[in-house]
């Protein structure tokens, strides 16, 4: 059995086939054949490759149970495979399978073949007919994570322990993932791919003083050519952005731990001046910058997931009396569009610190979160 050389698809490029109980495999590919397997395989994603691999499989399961190959897969099969899967449900009525994933399941059979060299069965009319019939069928609106906007921000901020050890730590860590998060717009795979020496402070000069964040992958730039987004001194001490970051690498940074304890007096005795014009902390080039936070105040050395930044989130909203059910990771990047646009910042100052490249989709954020932003009806005469 023949499978790709970083172990991607599993059983991708095997086609299985039942009959009388044999399972019979076409011919093994030509070396040319696997060597452009492996650089189309290269250009994505981690994410993406795990977000596929897990989608083909539940396909190639589907497949083997009904006896038909899997590769190539036939558009007539796949559209069988969507039907099934729409009618599934839960213990509660609700469907097993959302739209959204069954589309990424059709993304995955075309990336399949694309990288086999074969045509993409979901570009065919039969298959594009099952998903807009799956989706007339259902009628739901896409779910869109709450904004987590700047009052509630500093609510959170507001419940946080940053005076007693150990707890003063992860309140440390937790600030500055919600904090750099939010001003910096940041997709939750790009706040937790930071390198503590991707965010430095400048201290102006020929312009105000901010942090520098130094973005080298994100989902719309797979080649890493970098952007880089600047984050201006906060108005306030408590929600200053390179204040947060400053402290959690002052503290992350301590050799051990009665220089972290020691740390963590210091900047919990700092009332109310801005400290991020202070020196920085000398880091290595390698490490994490959000770290994971060990029970006794340790820092270790590995960097958070990217589903840890939405139980941050959770967590520290229940501790603050909010309700976290409707709001997720993306809330922060959500909030920071809203709230911007609230007090008046241009649309195309908003895209560069989100890096949107179509307006549309900036403006369904604010759509979503204010419908009365802008609302044509308020100059009528009504």
């Amino acid at each position: 059995m023949w499978q790709s050389g970083r172990d991607l698809w599993g059983s991708s490029f095997t086609a299985l086939r039942r009959n009388n109980g044999s399972v019979t495999t076409p011919a093994r590919p030509s070396v040319g054949a696997f060597e452009l397997a492996q650089i189309v395989e290269s250009t994505w994603a981690d994410s993406t490759r795990r977000a596929y691999s897990s989608q083909w499989a539940q396909v190639q399961l589907w497949c083997q149970q009904q006896g038909v190959e899997s590769l190539p897969l036939a558009p007539h099969v796949l559209a069988r495979h969507l039907r099934f899967c729409a009618q599934v449900a839960r213990a509660d009525g609700s469907p097993a399978a959302s739209t959204s994933t069954l589309a990424l399941r059709v993304a995955a059979a075309n990336a399949v073949h694309r990288v086999a060299g074969l045509p993409e069965p979901g570009r065919d009319a039969v298959v594009v007919a099952a998903m807009a019939s799956i989706r007339r069928h259902r009628r739901r609106p896409p779910r869109q994570a709450a904004a987590f906007d700047v009052d509630m921000l500093r609510t959170t901020l507001s419940h946080m322990d940053f005076r007693h050890w150990p707890g003063s730590v992860a309140a440390r860590r937790d600030a500055a993932l919600l904090l750099l998060g939010f001003a910096g717009a940041l997709r939750r795979s790009e706040l937790v791919s930071l390198r503590a020496s991707d965010v430095s402070f400048q201290p102006g000069g020929e312009v105000e003083p901010h942090l520098r964040v130094m973005i080298r992958a994100s989902k719309t730039d797979q080649f890493g050519a970098g952007d880089v987004i600047a984050v201006p001194v906060g108005a306030r001490r408590d929600t200053c952005v390179p204040c947060a970051v400053r402290a959690w690498l002052v503290l992350s940074g301590a050799d051990d731990r009665p220089g972290a304890m020691a740390a963590a007096r210091e900047l919990s005795q700092i009332d109310s001046d801005h400290h991020c014009g202070d020196p920085w902390p000398e880091v290595s080039a390698d490490q994490p910058l959000l770290r994971r936070v060990h029970r006794f105040g340790a820092v270790g050395d590995q960097a958070l997931s990217g589903s840890s930044v939405g139980a941050v989130l959770s967590r520290r909203m229940s501790a603050a009396g909010l309700d976290p059910q409707q709001f997720s990771a993306h809330s922060l990047r959500a909030g920071f569009v809203t709230t911007a646009d609230a007090g008046g910042a241009l649309l195309t100052a908003i895209m560069r610190q989100t890096r949107h490249r179509k307006p549309e989709t900036v403006m369904r954020y604010i759509r979503h979160a204010n419908p009365m932003a802008g609302n044509a009806v308020k100059s009528v005469g009504l």
